[in-house]
């Protein structure tokens, strides 16, 4: 069946469905310890960017406006991606006062920077990395680092087999 648009699905959407179906059945089947895994990663993520950013908040507005810019270069645009203060509001359940206090610092780190219009987008080095990835290295290695855990024991409950094939 084509997919919106027309298209035909790609053999890897496909593949993935099947994954995503097989993990779901294995999900079900070993429901306690795969929820033991996750929430376990989840527990450990949170309280390493609570600790880097000193608050979560904070970290949840720069993924929303990171997201963005990362759908944009997936599908081959060039252009910054601009998210307003109301629409981070609407997303993240934030407070819009302390949305713009939050944004205003990320500014003032040179993470982030304000259109003209009062859009905001990730601050974008020459050949495209941002500032805050490359003060974010030493945090993404390690959340990295615990996505790889993650996978392979959800791989030791038999959740993931079909990704490693």
């Amino acid at each position: 069946m084509p997919k919106q648009g027309g298209a035909e699905p790609s053999g890897r959407a496909s593949v993935s469905r099947r994954a995503g179906a097989a993990a779901l059945v294995a999900m079900n089947e070993h429901f306690v310890e795969a929820q033991y895994v996750w929430t376990s990663f989840l527990l450990e993520h949170l309280v390493a960017v609570r600790a880097h950013f000193g608050d979560l908040d904070t970290a949840l507005l720069l993924t929303v406006i990171g997201l963005s810019t990362l759908k944009a270069v997936r599908v081959g645009e060039t252009a910054s991606v601009l998210v307003n203060a109301h629409s981070l509001a609407l997303v993240t359940g934030i407070p819009r006062e302390t949305v713009r206090r939050k944004l205003a610092a990320l500014g003032r780190r040179g993470w982030i920077e304000k259109s003209p219009n009062g859009a905001w987008s990730l601050q974008l080095m020459p050949g495209g990395e941002s500032h805050a990835g490359g003060e974010l290295h030493e945090l993404t290695k390690a959340t990295n680092a615990r996505i790889g855990r993650l996978v392979e024991q959800l791989v030791c409950i038999g959740l993931c087999a079909n990704v490693v094939r």
